[in-house]
């Protein structure tokens, strides 16, 4: 999923590499404690590195496949997401949200084997 933040195009892709590194953040290191993970961060500073961590992670897997694909995209560095503003961090955490479940949805469609009845 892409998103510009900046004036600039990251890519968010919640690949398998950015799951183990987001899994090490998670209660556990298991990813499936990831809606934990986000609810611990009961303060503004705490979700806003939470998020921070997130953004940073999908962003830098992103621009990593996007590189193997040909395709050109920045990568959201934690000194460039401390430039954004907070109504910008909030549309990005929704952005966060989306890329992580539009990532984890299969593409591939499988047809039933053909052969004896």
């Amino acid at each position: 999923m892409k998103v510009t933040l900046l004036g600039q195009d990251f890519e968010l892709s919640f690949t398998t590499g950015a799951q183990e590194e987001i899994a090490k953040l998670c209660p556990g290191n298991d990813i499936k404690n990831l809606g934990d993970y986000m609810a611990a961060a009961s303060g503004t500073t705490e979700q806003m590195t939470a998020i921070k961590n997130l953004a940073v992670i999908l962003a830098k897997w992103g621009s990593r496949r996007s590189a193997v694909l040909g395709q050109e995209v920045g990568e959201l560095t934690e000194d460039l997401f401390d430039l954004l503003e907070p109504r910008e961090i909030l549309a990005l955490s929704d952005s966060l949200m989306a890329a992580m479940g539009a990532d984890s949805k299969p593409d591939i469609e499988a047809e039933p084997i053909k052969g004896k009845n």
